[in-house]
């Protein structure tokens, strides 16, 4: 309900403002765009894609409005109009040109293409193709604009650039983002030069939310007019629902496939398929994920109904673009397919932490940051949940939200942050530490103490582990236990008697040497080692 009176609120504020007819030529219409210096036909991904290229929209995850506000050219308060239009006066009402109205509006046909490859982005888009007329007696048509433009994607940035041409006019953008703390903070720039001298420079930033984004923008010409404090423009974009999942070609070719088949499904097929379907898995945990779409397409063949064939085969589907196979040789690798593994079989949880801990350690992997934008994408609910702290890789931060917990005495909660570290790095000394502690905390001694003797193979020279097992080790020693004393006591009553009754030297020592290697000696030595060494050298 927050969101929704804000929102409300925010429109109500917006519908204050009256409306600006600009006589100068303004291409923008968001933010974003001419922060970049109109750098958009090919990075199309939000609403505005209406203006620029309608072929962008196909792409929106789910539906936003946009709201911006600008203030053109601050500073120009020398008397020029930079609004125009016609009343109604003594000369107009006898003016064959306003014989038909005061005001003409016509349709007009906009045309895109985008597409979204690898690393780069291709867009075209023709906006008023049908040249609309909108002369109330004379024709004044407008001219077609043509767009073409690249964008340049990286881990952390776009980079792109487009070409305008609209009757014997041109002009060229050039324009960079960059992105920070989690793409949550965006920083932008872009010139645009054409025809006629003209030149202009843009700034702009964005700051994000999971509902809302704030786009701001500064432009400023560098030739024209002159003594001015540039334009300024500031968007709200507001997000309703949850993210859309783009229908995946998989998914169209299946129901092509079902409408083609109107039989009923053979117990043989069921049988293959779930065969195949099985033979898809282990291969699968080979990581070896192209096999395994091809032995999954055989499978939903035989059998289109199977929901978990199906549903297998449209999450490898774009695995295997990025991952055709996997040889696992190192960290990195090992990593990726445990990430990916974790996404197949709907462990989201795992999936998230996995691909943003190598998306950390391996910031500028192309294919690593795809992989993460597809497992947040598909388990959004819970990468929204977990907020990264910037500064602090994945382990850092769960390893000293762990020693909080611990603190607060939350053992629950320590343990399952412990565990979380450790399945992204196996040996980690201090999270088995700090498990180690959860557990004697709940009172789980027996379990402590494995844990520290675990992490006490991978590292034995570590003096903090001896120091915890010492301290187990010592209170262990101070109960002995009554049953092997009073065992020793038997053995030494059973020895002095063989002395009494005159035993020969060789039966006396061979019973004198068994008390002496006996479990009970060992801890009776211990107890009283004073008493025992003095009755070993009386006899």
């Amino acid at each position: 309900m927050r969101k929704i009176y804000f929102f409300l609120l925010l429109s109500i504020h917006c519908s204050l403002f009256t409306n600006l007819f600009a006589a100068f030529e303004y291409y923008g219409r968001s933010a974003r765009e001419e922060g970049m210096a109109n750098i958009f036909v090919a990075l199309a991904d939000n609403s505005a894609n209406l203006f620029l290229n309608p072929a962008g929209l196909s792409f929106l995850s789910r539906p936003e409005v946009l709201t911006s506000y600008g203030r053109l050219y601050c500073g120009l308060d020398d008397g020029k109009n930079l609004s125009v239009g016609y009343g109604k006066n003594s000369y107009t009402k006898i003016n064959p040109v306003f014989a038909k109205g005061y005001k003409k509006s016509a349709f007009s046909i906009d045309l895109g293409f985008l597409y979204q490859g690898g690393k780069i982005d291709f867009g075209v888009s023709i906006l008023n193709l049908n040249s609309p007329n909108l002369g109330l007696k004379y024709e004044n048509k407008v001219s077609p604009l043509f767009k073409i433009g690249a964008n340049l994607k990286k881990t952390n940035s776009n980079l792109g650039l487009e070409a305008n041409y609209r009757k014997e006019k041109f002009s060229f953008s050039f324009g960079n983002e960059q992105f920070f703390f989690n793409q949550r903070l965006v920083l932008r720039g872009g010139i645009k030069f054409g025809s006629r001298e003209y030149r202009v420079i843009s700034l702009g930033m964005s700051y994000s939310d999971s509902w809302y984004k704030i786009d701001y923008a500064f432009i400023y010409p560098l030739t024209g007019i002159s003594e001015i404090l540039g334009t300024h423009k500031v968007d709200f974009v507001f997000y309703f629902g949850k993210k859309r999942e783009v229908k995946k070609p998989v998914e169209a070719e299946i129901e092509g496939h079902r409408r083609r088949v109107r039989m009923e499904i053979s117990a043989e097929d069921k049988q293959k398929a779930l065969k195949l379907a099985k033979n898809a898995q282990e291969v699968m945990e080979k990581a070896k994920f192209a096999e395994t779409e091809k032995l999954l397409r055989k499978a939903i063949n035989l059998w289109p109904d199977n929901s978990m064939i199906l549903e297998l085969l449209n999450r490898i589907e774009s695995i295997t673009l990025l991952y055709p196979e996997i040889s696992e040789k190192d960290k990195k690798t090992s990593l990726i397919k445990r990430a990916i593994l974790a996404y197949l079989y709907n462990k989201g949880k795992k999936a998230v932490n996995r691909v943003r801990y190598a998306y950390q350690l391996w910031p500028n992997d192309l294919k690593v940051a795809r992989l993460k934008t597809i497992i947040e994408g598909e388990f959004s609910e819970i990468a929204e949940q977990e907020k990264l702290i910037p500064g602090l890789n994945l382990v850092d931060q769960k390893l000293q939200q762990a020693l909080e917990y611990i603190y607060d005495k939350k053992w629950v909660a320590a343990v399952s942050l412990c565990e979380e570290v450790l399945d992204l790095e196996p040996k980690n000394i201090l999270a088995l530490k700090r498990l180690g502690s959860a557990y004697f905390g709940m009172g789980n001694k027996k379990k402590a103490r494995e844990i520290w003797q675990k992490a006490l193979k991978i590292n034995p020279k570590d003096e903090e582990l001896r120091k915890y097992l010492g301290i187990t080790e010592e209170k262990r020693e101070r109960k002995i236990d009554k049953r092997t004393l009073r065992e020793f006591k038997e053995a030494v009553t059973y020895y002095q008697k063989l002395v009494s009754q005159g035993a020969s030297d060789k039966t006396r020592i061979k019973v004198l040497k068994k008390i002496i290697c006996s479990k009970a000696c060992f801890a009776s030595l211990k107890a009283k080692p004073i008493l025992l060494i003095c009755f070993f050298i009386t006899h």
